[in-house]
Protein backbone atom coordinates (compact mmCIF):
# COMPACT_ATOMS: atom_id res chain seq x y z
CA UNK A 1 0.00 0.00 0.00
CA UNK A 2 2.72 2.50 0.68
CA UNK A 3 4.60 1.90 -2.18
CA UNK A 4 1.39 2.42 -4.27
CA UNK A 5 0.97 5.84 -2.39
CA UNK A 6 4.63 6.97 -2.93
CA UNK A 7 4.47 5.58 -6.73
CA UNK A 8 1.26 7.53 -7.58
CA UNK A 9 2.29 10.53 -5.62
CA UNK A 10 5.30 10.75 -7.17
CA UNK A 11 3.53 10.12 -10.86
CA UNK A 12 1.50 13.32 -10.02
CA UNK A 13 4.27 15.38 -8.85
CA UNK A 14 5.99 15.13 -12.09
CA UNK A 15 2.41 15.77 -13.81
CA UNK A 16 1.94 18.78 -11.87
CA UNK A 17 5.61 20.04 -12.51
CA UNK A 18 5.16 18.77 -16.42
CA UNK A 19 1.63 20.96 -17.09
CA UNK A 20 3.09 23.96 -14.80
CA UNK A 21 6.39 24.37 -17.20
CA UNK A 22 4.12 24.15 -19.97
CA UNK A 23 0.98 26.46 -18.49
CA UNK A 24 -0.99 28.77 -20.78
CA UNK A 25 -3.55 29.94 -18.75
CA UNK A 26 -4.72 30.13 -15.02
CA UNK A 27 -6.46 26.68 -15.80
CA UNK A 28 -3.08 25.17 -16.38
CA UNK A 29 -1.52 26.37 -13.08
CA UNK A 30 -4.54 25.49 -10.88
CA UNK A 31 -4.53 21.85 -12.58
CA UNK A 32 -0.72 21.52 -11.90
CA UNK A 33 -1.03 22.61 -8.18
CA UNK A 34 -4.41 20.70 -7.51
CA UNK A 35 -1.78 17.70 -8.81
CA UNK A 36 0.95 18.72 -6.79
CA UNK A 37 -1.70 18.71 -3.42
CA UNK A 38 -2.54 15.80 -4.49
CA UNK A 39 1.55 14.34 -4.62
CA UNK A 40 1.84 15.79 -0.66
CA UNK A 41 -1.44 13.99 0.45
CA UNK A 42 0.19 10.78 -0.89
CA UNK A 43 3.08 10.87 0.21
CA UNK A 44 1.26 12.03 3.88
CA UNK A 45 -0.71 9.23 3.56
CA UNK A 46 1.66 6.83 2.93
CA UNK A 47 3.82 7.82 6.02
CA UNK A 48 1.11 7.56 8.06
CA UNK A 49 0.15 3.97 6.69
CA UNK A 50 3.96 3.27 7.77
CA UNK A 51 3.49 4.63 11.29
CA UNK A 52 0.48 2.48 11.90
CA UNK A 53 1.93 -0.62 10.66
CA UNK A 54 4.69 -0.42 12.74
CA UNK A 55 2.77 0.37 15.45
CA UNK A 56 0.75 -2.66 14.89
CA UNK A 57 3.96 -4.92 14.73
CA UNK A 58 5.09 -3.38 18.07
CA UNK A 59 2.24 -3.68 20.12
CA UNK A 60 1.56 -7.69 18.25
CA UNK A 61 1.78 -10.76 21.11
CA UNK A 62 5.21 -12.51 20.58
CA UNK A 63 4.84 -15.81 18.42
CA UNK A 64 5.19 -18.87 19.41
Amino acid sequence: MKVILVILGMLALLGGIGIFGNAKSAVHEIEAFILILIFATSVGSAGIVDAVDKLRLSQAPPKQ
